[in-house]
C-alpha cells in the first residue's frame, strides 16, 4: 500500500488463532438458564436474550424505552448511540 520498506516490523509474529470456540447456547440452554433464575432476574435476563441487550444496556433501560405496542427496545449503547432492538415475542414474560 505505502510501497515503503518498514525495517521494524520484519521481528513482528502475528496473533496466534485461539484454540477453542466461544460456548454459544442453544435457545433451549438460553430458556433453562432464564428459567432457572431467581424471580427476581427473570425479566432482565429475558430483555436481555430476546433484544441482544448488554449487561449496562439493560440496567440502565428505563419504562419509557420499551415500546410494547411496537415491540422493541430504544437503548442507549456504548457510544451514546440510540440503538432499536426488537423484542423477544416468544419469551414468557
Amino acid at each position: 500500500m505505502l510501497e515503503i520498506e518498514l525495517p521494524y516490523l520484519s521481528d513482528v509474529t502475528r496473533a496466534s488463532k485461539p484454540q477453542r470456540l466461544p460456548a454459544v447456547f442453544t435457545p433451549q440452554e438460553a430458556m433453562q438458564v432464564i428459567a432457572n433464575l431467581p424471580s427476581e432476574y427473570t425479566l432482565i435476563a429475558e430483555l436481555m436474550y430476546g433484544a441482544g441487550l448488554r449487561l449496562m444496556e439493560s440496567v440502565r433501560l428505563r419504562i419509557k424505552d420499551i415500546r410494547t405496542t411496537q415491540l422493541y427496545t430504544h437503548v442507549m449503547n456504548k457510544g451514546a448511540n440510540a440503538v432499536k432492538s426488537p423484542l423477544d415475542t416468544s419469551s414468557s414474560a
